[in-house]
């Protein structure tokens, strides 16, 4: 019988010994999970700036771009042609608008859009003039005079 209770105590020792080895790596685990929570909340609150961050960034982005094409005219119908000059189809479209006060030195280039489709599309002309009221001007003459007659076409 004393064995049989050397033997239990034993057992029992060993048992208390378990399970302060596994409170203690409970403790740890917690101490452990308590930080990650903060790490976490404290990485989310960043990801939240940054996105914030993101968007004002981007709605700057969008904005520059559009200040910067508010220099361009964008020219569409005119069929495309191999070795063309867009320079001259410019000349001969002010020609006929009759915007007398236009200078080359207005232009700071003249360049196609790339068509996605190349299938029956015509890629449109872009044209950065040099400034705001070039551009206006040229426009303001170029809308009255294509809307009242269809000249332009006869110009290629």
């Amino acid at each position: 019988m004393i064995n049989f209770q050397t033997t239990i105590q034993s057992e029992v020792t060993d048992m208390k010994k378990a399970v302060d080895f596994l409170a203690d790596k409970f403790d740890c685990f917690k101490e452990d999970l308590d930080k990650v929570k903060e790490d976490t909340i404290e990485i989310q609150g960043k990801v939240e700036e940054l996105e914030k961050e993101n968007e004002y960034l981007r709605n700057e982005v969008h904005e520059l771009q559009q200040y910067s094409r508010r220099k361009n005219v964008i020219i569409s119908g005119i069929p495309e042609t191999p070795n063309e000059d867009l320079y001259e189809i410019l000349r001969r479209i002010i020609k006929v608008i009759e915007c007398y006060d236009f200078s080359a030195y207005d232009i700071s280039v003249v360049h196609r859009i790339p068509s996605k489709n190349k299938e029956g599309r015509i890629s449109s002309i872009v044209v950065r003039f040099v400034r705001r009221t070039a551009r206006e001007a040229t426009t303001r003459r170029g809308r009255r005079e294509i809307t009242e007659a269809p000249a332009y076409r006869f110009c290629f």
